[in-house]
This record gives structure tokens, C-alpha cells and sequence, in this order.
């Protein structure tokens, strides 16, 4: 997992390429979403120490729950609608596993940040590394989804439309989560 993140995240073309070679769903899932979104959880969990100075188990498990169902859920959400851009927009009609596969790699940059940003706050400005996501969706683009159409206009525009959805996704989630669930931050 540590390896095929870095390499997305690194050197996308190869990163992407070593991607193809996962699979099932259940494999990508079970072997690169999961650890990715408990190891950013665990990140929010000690995150809590190091930002207070003392511990509270209770934030700690509030911060881990939040960020690992709003990671989870902007996975689905962010795949439904990569799978609805495709549809309307390329001439390749993906189909929902393909495009959840897909959504997932490309959440690489995205979990990097949140990993980061929940380690410390005084890194807001780390966000700005979320726009390295239009990169890895065009890279994916070519290398994963075999996208590659003459006419850019549309298949620029799916990219556009993806990476903005996976870059704002979490955030809307998080903020679904809080006014669904407000004792959950």
C-alpha cells in the first residue's frame, strides 16, 4: 500500500500503471482505500495529542470516527459522480466499480493533505496541494482509464469536473456529518 501511494503520489504515470494491476474491487477496497483511510484516522486520532499537548481519548475517537467516515463516504459519493461525468460527458461509459477504482487512486494527494493537516494546525496552507489532484486525474486519465480522445474539450472537462469533485467532496461531507450528527465533533 505505503508503496503504490508514493508512487501515485510521486511519479503518477508509473504509480498509475501499478494500479491497473490491483484488480477486483474488494481487492482495491481491502488493500489500498482502507488502510489509506485508517491510517489518515489514526493520523486525526494522535493529531489530538499533539495539538492540545494532553489527551483526550474522547476527541481523539470523535476526530478518528469523523474523518474515517467522511473519507469513506466521499469515496462512493465522489465515484457516483466521476461515473455520472464519464456518462455525460466521454464517449467511455464507465462502469461503477471501474469508476470507483478510479476515485480511489485518485484520492492519493487528497488523503496525503488530510494526513498532514491532521498532524498539525499551524499547516493550513498545505491545501494548496490539493490542486496536484488535477495531475493525478489527467494521469489517470491516460494511464488507468485509457482516456485519451482527440477532441480535448470534453475530455478536459471531465477531468476538471472530477478532480473538483474529489477535492471538495470530504469537505462537504465533513460538514454534512456535523450538521446530521453535531456530537460527533
Amino acid at each position: 500500500m505505503v508503496g503504490l501511494f508514493s508512487s501515485i503520489l510521486i511519479t503518477p504515470s508509473k504509480g498509475w500503471e501499478s494500479a491497473r494491476t490491483i484488480g477486483s474491487k474488494k481487492e482495491v477496497i481491502l488493500k489500498f482505500a482502507l488502510p489509506m483511510i485508517l491510517t489518515t484516522g489514526l493520523c486525526a486520532f494522535c493529531g489530538e495529542l499533539l495539538k492540545a499537548g494532553t489527551f483526550d481519548w474522547q476527541t481523539g475517537l470523535k476526530s478518528f470516527t469523523n474523518l474515517s467516515i467522511t473519507l469513506f463516504a466521499s469515496f462512493y459519493i465522489s465515484a457516483i459522480i466521476i461515473k455520472g461525468f464519464s456518462n455525460w460527458l466521454l464517449s467511455k461509459h464507465l462502469i461503477f466499480t471501474e469508476a470507483l477504482q478510479f476515485t480511489i487512486f485518485a484520492y492519493s494527494c487528497v488523503i496525503f493533505v488530510y494526513m498532514v493537516g491532521e498532524l498539525s494546525e499551524d499547516m493550513f496552507f498545505i491545501k494548496i496541494l490539493e490542486l496536484y489532484t488535477f495531475y493525478l486525474v489527467f494521469e489517470g486519465c491516460n494511464s488507468y482509464l485509457g482516456i485519451v480522445e482527440k477532441s480535448g474539450d470534453k475530455r478536459n472537462a471531465f477531468i476538471a469536473l472530477s478532480s473538483l469533485a474529489i477535492m471538495v467532496m470530504p469537505e462537504f461531507v465533513r460538514r454534512l456529518l456535523t450538521l446530521l450528527m453535531p456530537g460527533l465533533n
